[in-house]
């Protein structure tokens, strides 16, 4: 039996996750977790396309040292194209 506990926190980090990236401190290294959270189901349905473009998101800000570069390797791990002049 799983414990809903369990099932509750997660999905209370994903919400707060979630919120943290869009309004108070975005960052790639956060996006790529978001990705993460998206790919593995943690939190939330398993959704390939939201992690993409949190992936997306994450390159986009460019932190080498973070997570942008780990958003790019998945990216192009996953069969994902970058955005519309973007590079992976």
């Amino acid at each position: 039996m799983k414990s809903w506990w369990g099932a509750f926190f997660l999905k209370e980090g994903f919400k707060l996750t979630l919120k943290a990236c869009e309004q108070y401190s975005p960052n790639s290294l956060g996006m790529y977790k978001m990705g993460q959270m998206y790919e593995l189901g943690i939190g939330t349905p398993v959704d390939l396309d939201k992690a993409a473009e949190w992936m997306r998101r994450s390159v986009r800000l460019s932190d080498p040292l973070k997570g942008a570069q780990k958003a790019r390797d998945w990216l192009a791990a996953n069969g994902f194209e970058p955005e519309p002049g973007g590079r992976v």
